[in-house]
């Protein structure tokens, strides 16, 4: 069974826990916080091919960024999610891609992802402006 190091990155409050909650368990909850516990493991089967994967779970507070990048060596995929309603998290994705490149010496599949759809009445950054960073930077838009 081949190992699959993922890990979620972005500013604080962007809900990357969230993300993982309801990708694991199919459940959301506004109140979802770090349980103390920094990953959570996942198995898939791809095209015949057994995964496990391994997904990290970062912190966004300026006071982990040391920490952050013990989660960010060896990974194989980055998602860096941003919220819609909050110009600063978005301006921050180079940073993180930078982090990334800078730890990683290999090629990474990079992921981009707009959250926080369900507050649209919000929003600042289109989904137009979303993809196009995406694509400029050779990640997949979610």
């Amino acid at each position: 069974m081949e190992k699959v190091k993922f890990v979620l990155l972005g500013e604080e409050k962007v809900r990357k826990t969230s993300i993982i909650a309801q990708y694991i368990s199919e459940t959301f909850n506004e109140c979802t916080i770090l349980r103390g516990r920094d990953r959570e493991l996942k198995y898939l089967t791809i095209k015949d091919k057994k995964l496990e994967l391994y997904i990290w779970d970062t912190s966004g507070h300026e006071s982990y960024r040391v920490k952050n990048k013990i989660f960010i060596k060896n990974i194989q995929i980055a998602l860096i999610v941003y919220d819609i309603t909050d110009e600063r998290s978005f301006h921050r994705l180079n940073d993180w891609i930078n982090v990334i490149n800078e730890i990683n010496k290999k090629e990474i599949i990079f992921g981009n992802s707009a959250n926080k759809s369900d507050l649209f009445e919000s929003q600042i950054i289109s989904r137009e402006k979303g993809k196009k960073f995406a694509d400029n930077n050779n990640c997949l838009f979610f």
